[in-house]
């Protein structure tokens, strides 16, 4: 049986599998810096210019899942860390979550988190952010139209922390097709296959900008498994 442990490194995920009473292998998620500026940048149209990336994210997460199909429809349950969740700084190297997937291609991942979160940009930027300095931010305030939870039911987004659920797909459009707002939607460029394509990009690199109103923020990153 094989078993996926997730730890994150250095704001970069690192997920890694054993297998009982077989061959074994290690699966790694963590953000690379073999994705350019450009492509880290590509799915992104609200920021006209970004400075640097983060030193420190914290954040809340409850459970993952991963699915077979692209419209998230089949999910898997990995791992619930329960109705309090548990808070993370991702580059503390945190264990995240365990689970044992059964072998197959996976080109739906959906995390469920708090959408209020922490950060620390490496550098200054105008007025608005200072190297060090932690700013918190909400992914899901309600201006964006409505999110859905992980069965595609509208769920509560505010100016308050709320739980919402992040989609990881190959193809957009099928989840779109389900409700699924683009806001809560992050491109995943290639699939997981379990066992084979072993590494996950989850890279933060140059995300930090200045939102409207001179307001230090960090945009979402780019995903790939490679």
């Amino acid at each position: 049986m094989k078993k996926i442990l997730m730890v994150l490194s250095a704001g970069l995920i690192i997920l890694s599998t054993t297998s009982c009473g077989g061959s074994d292998g290690t699966l790694q998620v963590f953000g690379a810096p073999t994705l350019s500026a450009t492509v880290a940048n590509a799915n992104v149209s609200q920021a006209s210019q970004y400075f640097g990336s983060p030193t420190y994210l914290q954040m809340t997460m409850y459970s993952i899942w991963v699915g077979v199909s692209p419209d998230c429809t089949d999910l898997k349950l990995v791992s619930d860390y329960g109705a309090n969740g548990q808070l993370f700084n991702i580059f503390d190297k945190p264990t995240l979550f365990q689970g044992s997937p059964a072998d197959g291609k996976y080109e739906c991942m959906v995390i469920k988190m708090l959408d209020t979160m922490n950060f620390k940009p490496e550098m200054n930027a105008g007025t608005a952010c200072a190297a060090g300095t932690a700013y918190p931010f909400d992914i899901a305030k309600g201006q964006d139209g409505v999110w859905v939870d992980k069965d595609f039911v509208p769920i509560t987004t505010d100016n308050a922390a709320n739980i919402v659920y992040l989609f990881a797909t190959t193809d957009g459009t099928k989840t779109a097709a389900k409700g699924v707002n683009s806001g809560q939607t992050i491109p995943l460029t290639s699939a997981l296959l379990v066992p084979g394509k072993i590494t996950l990009v989850m890279d933060f690199t140059n995300r930090v900008y200045i939102e409207t109103g001179n307001v230090c923020w960090l945009d979402s990153p780019t995903m790939a498994f490679q």
